[in-house]
């Protein structure tokens, strides 16, 4: 019962004034970030800690949307509820872009990553972000558009980006270029996932610990001399010099009422199994992004 109750009372006294949490944010160095969703609402449900903590430390937060999230026939009631959820984690309209195209639809089956990819590079190319944002192999909820999401990052990263901006119709990658770093949110394990603020507890000081070992350094330039590193262009010695990402980034709540308000402005998928996750999802309270390589912007 104690389990059962834990989370309501921690937003309840939150949300009274009776509990105020320190940020918990790991040294930035970016001025814009993109995170590439695949419906309305995964903002709110699953990023909500990255996308607050970013806009407070003054980082333009841009939001790519691949789809309507019309699987019910709601895409453009979703929509509406997509720019209200993000005007009130301080995200403006003309940064959230969402996307309606036919090999993009919501549904339970995986999106073909020579759809997603070009999506993604014109967006990227579109906001030059110094880091990308989006779902890991797991996808968080296992959803098959999560996933395919991840794939093809994955293949613009490990390809040097080139091929999938060039199907992009781009020239990004090309001549002078900046790197972009892409994160990637760790899907936990399923105990851990629905242990609400008692995991996102040991996850901090799990986290915490590895980060004092490793030192506070984010970024760690990449001898120019050192072999067998990844370019970060398609064509070699065209890009910048080369960064690499030290190590995971955790981001604690100040405000865990915020993602259960952001998602009340999706009303129309506001059920009763997603109010139990925002209140036991560990994603409430934490967001840990694993690094997973850099694009040319």
């Amino acid at each position: 019962m104690l389990f059962l109750w834990l989370p309501l009372l921690f937003v309840l006294l939150h949300g009274w004034g009776l509990l105020r949490i320190p940020k918990i944010c790991f040294p930035r160095n970016t001025s814009r970030a993109l995170v590439v969703v695949a419906h309305p609402d995964d903002e709110s449900l699953f990023f909500a800690n990255y996308i607050t903590s970013a806009v407070r430390a003054g980082v333009q937060v841009h939001i790519l949307c691949l789809s309507t999230g019309n699987a019910d026939g709601l895409g453009k009631v979703r929509e509406k509820e997509l720019l209200r959820a993000c005007a009130l984690l301080q995200i403006p309209r003309d940064r959230v872009t969402i996307l309606d195209q036919p090999r993009l639809q919501d549904g339970f089956h995986e999106w073909d990553t020579s759809a997603v990819a070009p999506a993604v590079a014109a967006a990227v190319k579109a906001v030059q972000p110094d880091e990308l944002v989006t779902f890991d192999a797991g996808g968080v909820s296992g959803h098959p558009n999560h996933t395919s999401i991840f794939r093809a990052v994955r293949d613009m990263v490990d390809s040097g980006a080139s091929p999938s901006f060039a199907a992009a119709g781009s020239d990004v990658g090309r001549g002078a270029s900046k790197p972009c770093c892409v994160y990637v949110l760790v899907t936990h394990p399923l105990l851990v996932k629905f242990s609400g603020p008692l995991g996102a507890a040991l996850l901090l000081l799990l986290l915490l610990r590895a980060h004092l070992l490793q030192g506070r350094r984010r970024w760690q330039p990449t001898p120019q001399a050192a072999p067998a590193q990844r370019p970060t262009s398609g064509r070699p010695g065209s890009g910048p010099a080369q960064v690499q990402a030290e190590g995971p980034l955790v981001f604690a709540t100040s405000n865990p009422v915020l993602p259960l308000r952001a998602m009340c402005c999706h009303w129309s998928q506001f059920v009763w199994y997603r109010l139990l996750f925002i209140l036991f999802s560990t994603y409430t309270y934490v967001n840990l992004l694993q690094p997973l390589g850099t694009l040319s912007c």
